[in-house]
């Protein structure tokens, strides 16, 4: 099987990943590149349309690992005693992430879980994780209309379930695109690490910088359903529970996420419209039209794949991150409906361009 990188090359990300997490990056990574060499677990070339080679689907397994380290790391060198009152090992909803993870890590090596099978599982843990921790459930929100009945607390819990299970199932049409997703995720486990100083937090955000890092250098290494719905269960969880302790914007964690969510509802709407399953797949995304545009300007497969990645969650997730860090335009803001809003528009002009009319307007612009 072939190697993902040259031996220089090999070097290199060993050295990045060494920066960013120590030792137990460069663990991390040696881990990956043996992950990328099994047989099972694979996917496609073609499953997204975006790339052109076999990859791995056990990203997931490598970022848990490494997770699990980093917070086992912590307990040893501090106690866990010393570690709980500190900040905290852990917010208590971890489990229905991994839950969740672990539904499409058994899609990941048998092929066999029906959609519905899917939805309706993830319902019922996301429901479980609210109905046990009930303060993730958000409280008032102004409302232009029906103030007090959307208010209700049975309506609330019925709605963050379903915006919950939406965003898990918006965040698998991301992973095709190298770093993508796991950029988008690096965004929120910063804000909450920052705010919370949760050591799970930390662990998320070394381990998934490591990982974006082998995604984007060689295309060989994918989140998988395993890795793609527990990080987008965990982090659509984090925003739940930052939105409750921090007095952020609800709007604020919408810009935030706002490419997956914006994608999976104009994608079903457009199957609907054509009278096609909203579960079916195709290759109609943003992410493939820039993916396309970037193969027609020249660009290699890999690199194409990995500069969609970038663009994308710079635009869409990295950019209202960096406005909130640097409060140019604080979290707290109500200004952040509007930015959500102008994003939505942005994403939408975006879809309606077809991949002849982003490859002329790309050479024009030569």
């Amino acid at each position: 099987m072939q190697m993902p990188f040259k031996p220089i090359s090999i070097v290199l990300v060993a050295g990045l990943s060494g920066l960013i997490g120590g030792a137990l990056g460069i663990f991390l990574f040696v881990f990956m590149l043996a992950l990328s060499q099994l047989r099972f677990g694979r996917e496609q070339a073609d499953k997204h349309g975006i790339s052109e080679r076999n990859a791995s689907r056990m990203g997931g397994l490598a970022i848990l690992l490494g997770t699990a380290l980093f917070c086992a790391a912590a307990i040893f060198e501090s106690g866990f005693d010393s570690v709980w009152i500190g900040g905290g090992l852990a917010r208590g909803y971890e489990w229905a992430a991994l839950l969740i993870g672990l539904v499409g890590l058994i899609d990941d090596l048998t092929q066999r879980l029906s959609p519905i099978r899917r939805l309706a599982v993830m319902v019922i843990i996301v429901a479980s994780a609210l109905a046990l921790t009930p303060s993730l459930v958000p409280g008032s929100i102004d409302f232009w209309v029906f103030e007090q009945v959307l208010n209700h607390p049975v309506v609330m819990a019925l709605a963050a379930t379903l915006i919950v299970v939406g965003f898990i199932n918006a965040g698998n049409i991301a992973d095709g695109a190298n770093g993508l997703l796991a950029i988008t995720s690096l965004c929120v486990f910063f804000i909450a690490y920052q705010h919370t100083q949760t050591v799970l937090f930390f662990g998320l955000f070394v381990s998934v910088a490591v990982f974006t890092l082998y995604n984007l250098l060689s295309g060989q290494l994918f989140l998988g359903d395993f890795g793609s719905y527990g990080l987008s269960a965990m982090m659509a969880l984090a925003c739940l529970d930052l939105l409750q302790s921090s007095g952020a914007s609800i709007w604020f964690f919408a810009a935030i996420l706002s490419y997956p969510c914006t994608e999976v509802v104009r994608v079903i709407v457009n199957r609907l419209i054509k009278k096609k399953s909203p579960f079916a797949a195709d290759n109609s995304h943003v992410h493939n039209k820039v993916f396309a545009a970037l193969k027609r300007a020249g660009c290699s497969a890999l690199m194409a794949n990995s500069l969609t990645g970038l663009i994308v969650s710079g635009l869409f997730s990295v950019l209202p991150t960096y406005l909130a860090l640097s409060e140019a335009l604080p979290w707290t803001s109500p200004w952040w409906l509007a930015y959500f809003l102008a994003g939505v528009v942005v994403h939408l002009g975006l879809s309606m361009l077809s991949r002849e009319k982003l490859r002329s307007r790309l050479v024009d612009g030569l």
